[in-house]
Parts: C-alpha cells; structure tokens; sequence
C-alpha cells in the first residue's frame, strides 16, 4: 500500500516497478496513462506487478548444432471478437523478438513474459536469403518442439515467475523462390 500526501492540482502518472517483476501503471478509464488530480480528493488505485517469467533455450540444425541468428518468436492466443487468432506476444509495446536471437552457442531467452500459453516459432533467414542468392536447401520456419505447422506445434505453459527451457530443431527442407 501506498499514500501520496498533501499534492497539489495536476497532472499524474503512477508507475509500478521491483526487481524480478513486470512493472504496471496505472490507465485512466483504459486510456493513458496519466490523470487529473484536484486537491483534496482521494483516488483509489490498483497495481499488479507480475513476477517476471522467461522461456529460453537452444535452436540446433538437425546434427545437433547450435545455428547462429535464428529469431525466436512467441504467439499467444487471442479471443477478440469472438474469434480465436494468434498474435506476436508483446509487454508494454516490446515484441517477443526484440531481444531473442539465436548466440554463437544457438542459445535465445524471451524476457518479461507474463503467465500464460505460448507457441514458439524459429525463423532463421541465412545471409544468403538477405542477399538474395538462391540456394536449393534452407530452414524454414518451425514451431516448437520440430514442426512446420502450428497446428502440430505444443504450447508451453508459462506460470509467474517460471523460467522454462526448451530446445527447438531445425531441418533443411527444399526451397524454392519466385520472383515476377
């Protein structure tokens, strides 16, 4: 609990933050994040600080091989309007790919991550796609644990303040491009 006293007329905003947790503030009717305060009225409000939870883990090829540079995105599901979708796990408009490519080691952590369902998916584009060679094998896209579908991929359920490790496997498949 906490009490800001004797403030004057104003503009606020409240932020929320600890080590090991998501930090929160607090929206005005959903909107912003900032409110009008006169003096001597009394405003309740409520924050929920997360313990922080991550997924890392390793992206090898199909030897076993840490691959260098793969993204490693989580969707989540989502029910808006009454329809079930997928959608790129963000926390406070940070994507779960900012920060989660593959090291020299193929090791990739995806950080501030709420309790929840994820599907992850590892998208490799080699220098040679950047650059636009061709090439007849390439990795393509994989959900977790080695599927190129989403449908056969299994989630992995994230609870507060849970670090869980996965390993994802990449197989080279044919590849073909197409230009017009």
């Amino acid at each position: 609990k906490f009490i800001f006293q004797e403030r004057r007329s104003g503009r606020f905003f409240i932020e929320g933050e600890c080590a090991g947790y998501l930090s929160d503030s607090w929206a005005v009717d959903g909107e912003g994040s900032e409110f009008e305060m006169r003096g001597g009225v009394t405003r309740r409000v409520r924050l929920r600080l997360w313990p922080e939870s991550s997924i890392r883990g390793r992206v090898v090829d199909e030897n076993g091989k840490p691959i260098v540079g793969v993204t490693v995105l989580a969707w989540q599901e989502d029910f808006s309007f009454g329809k079930r979708f997928l959608r790129e796990y963000s926390y406070r408009g940070e994507t779960s790919s900012y920060d989660a490519k593959t090291n020299t080691k193929g090791e990739f952590q995806i950080r501030k991550m709420k309790p929840g369902k994820y599907f992850l998916q590892a998208v490799f584009l080699p220098e040679w796609e950047r650059k636009g060679q061709g090439a007849n094998k390439g990795y393509v896209p994989a959900y977790y644990p080695d599927s190129s579908l989403i449908s056969e991929a299994t989630a992995i359920v994230v609870g507060a303040g849970e670090n869980r490790e996965v390993d994802i496997r990449l197989h080279p498949k044919p590849i073909h491009s197409v230009s017009g």
